[in-house]
């Protein structure tokens, strides 16, 4: 008995399975000889995905049964939202195929320059929508992403290598003989080339499993890649609980149920300046206006993550980046940076953003179990570095030195290990320690 329960167990282990019933009471029943009712997790639902559940119910007892019933709602795709999400894919951006050599090269056609006489005539704004112009003309010269239908899943899988794909030609080939002439020579050919190509296939796949996660640290884009692709149900927001009760049924419907949610718990400031009880009445020498330089603005294209999502400029990471070679480029969006910081002012495009909900825990039908992420423009944030850093240079000398929030090289965990560090000193110097946890 206990040898199958550890081969079920290590059988749910593999194949990435979790249970969804943790502290609940499914079974109840009156124990005759003692009269004393006992109660116990005894039913469970499986589960290889986290998106197919969106929640659970634990109801009353079916019949004579002293089992409880168990409502579960699952998160199906509807084939109209598939076939949605697949026309969005083909209007995608290959982008991983493109060399950052073309891209500087289709970038020297375009002219960047602005003559000074314009510069002071034109707004942030106007400046803005001429780069974004001439950085769309580029985009539209990448490819766009091609789906492929009707491809056999043994060959789509990451972990395909020569000798799989070996397996896969001779198990097609051993079936399609036994289609043909279905003898029982041919019948015990094919489940031996079935065999093969299993065995074959599950040693690869381990072995990509065990390179992924040991490069987890070091490339975790991989890893996480790989999670989602092991998942069946795309996970979309659907069937959001309003405050009237009611389920809502499209995607309009469902973004403003988001955002009364979202904005409900979000605290607005006030509006002009600060209280006086805010400023420093010492001698502070006022912050001088921010410089930002050709090498800094290149500096920052240079440190770009290519795989970082873009904003609703649609300017993609790997396009900025490619564009720091091209000093007209950076120079142009120096010119840019330079005068907002002298107006205080951003472009428009700027204060919008793309807020993706991701769900945090429990029921998937309640709007409050989901956490809003922002996704701004990219030279937007590009341009927040350029200001924090100056504000960060201008504070750093009226910083006390208990302070470790929010310093740079400090954290939390330095403030601990200075504590304890202060704790053991005066403990061996004899002298008494008071601790008060708030």
């Amino acid at each position: 008995m206990v040898l199958r329960q550890k081969k079920y167990l290590d059988l749910v282990h593999e194949l990435g399975i979790t249970w969804l019933l943790t502290n609940e009471i499914t079974r109840r029943r009156i124990n005759n000889s003692t009269g004393t009712l006992n109660e116990s997790l005894l039913d469970q639902l499986l589960f290889s995905d986290d998106g197919l559940v969106n929640e659970f119910k634990i109801g009353s007892h079916l019949g004579k049964s002293d089992h409880a019933t168990i409502n579960v709602e699952l998160n199906l795709p509807h084939p109209a939202r598939l076939e949605k999400d697949k026309l969005v894919k083909e209007e995608q951006r290959c982008w991983s195929k493109v060399k950052n050599e073309d891209i500087l090269k289709w970038s020297q056609e375009i002219d960047w320059k602005f003559q000074p006489t314009e510069i002071e005539n034109m707004s942030v704004d106007d400046i803005w929508t001429v780069i974004l112009n001439n950085l769309n003309l580029i985009s539209e010269k990448v490819p766009l992403k091609s789906l492929k239908h009707n491809i056999d899943i043994n060959y789509n899988t990451p972990w395909v290598n020569r000798s799989l794909k070996r397996a896969i030609r001779g198990k097609n080939k051993a079936w399609y003989d036994f289609d043909i002439n279905p003898s029982v020579y041919n019948w015990n050919i094919a489940l031996e080339k079935q065999c093969i190509f299993e065995k074959c296939e599950s040693n690869a796949r381990i072995k990509y499993e065990k390179k992924v996660t040991k490069d987890l640290k070091y490339n975790s884009r991989a890893f996480f890649s790989y999670l989602r692709s092991r998942n069946k149900v795309k996970e979309v927001v659907t069937n959001l609980v309003k405050p009237n009760g009611f389920r809502t049924t499209n995607d309009h419907d469902t973004a403003e149920c988001f955002a009364d949610a979202f904005s409900s718990v979000f605290v607005e400031e006030p509006q002009g300046p600060l209280p006086e009880a805010c400023y420093n009445n010492g001698n502070v020498e006022p912050c001088n206006d921010i410089v930002i330089s050709f090498s800094d603005v290149y500096d920052e294209l240079k440190k770009l993550d290519v795989y970082k999502s873009f904003g609703p400029d649609k300017v993609h990471p790997k396009l900025l980046k490619a564009l720091a070679d091209n000093e007209e480029f950076v120079r142009t969006l120096t010119i840019l940076y330079d005068k907002c910081a002298k107006e205080a002012k951003i472009p428009e495009k700027w204060k919008e953003a793309h807020v993706i909900a991701l769900h945090k825990k429990d029921s998937r039908n309640n709007q409050y179990n989901y956490r809003p992420v922002s996704l701004t423009c990219i030279l937007c944030k590009i341009y927040e570095k350029f200001v924090r850093k100056h504000i960060l240079e201008f504070v750093e000398n009226e910083v006390s030195n208990d302070q470790h929030g929010f310093v740079s090289k400090k954290s939390c965990l330095s403030n601990l290990l200075e504590t304890v560090d202060n704790i053991i000193s005066l403990i061996e110097e004899g002298s008494p320690v008071d601790l008060l946890y708030l």
